[in-house]
């Protein structure tokens, strides 16, 4: 895929309501500026949306994440956070906000 923006975009599962991705394998879920665990694989689940705090991540959407549970928990937070937008290969824009 040469451009995000020749991206297709993520899908709705209508049973749970998880809108499934493909994503770079490996990258860090965070909550509160932490590393909360990781996704491992290339196609993850988010729930929603939000906008507003630099990511740190190019992208068209550099101020926006995703709200996911991750595969691997590094810390004693139940497994959820928020991945950069700039990590997700597919659009994500179909995603309800947070």
């Amino acid at each position: 895929m040469a451009a995000r923006e020749a991206a297709t975009d993520c899908v709705v599962d209508a049973l749970t309501n998880h809108w499934w991705c493909q994503n770079k394998p490996g990258i860090r879920v965070r909550w509160a500026g932490q590393t909360v665990g990781h996704l491992n694989s290339a196609t993850s689940w988010f729930t929603c949306r939000y906008e507003g705090d630099p990511t740190g991540g190019d992208g068209p959407h550099p101020e926006r994440w995703i709200h996911t549970l991750d595969d691997t928990p590094h810390q004693n937070h139940g497994g959820w956070g928020f991945v950069k937008d700039s990590d997700a290969i597919e659009e994500t824009t179909p995603l309800p906000r947070c």
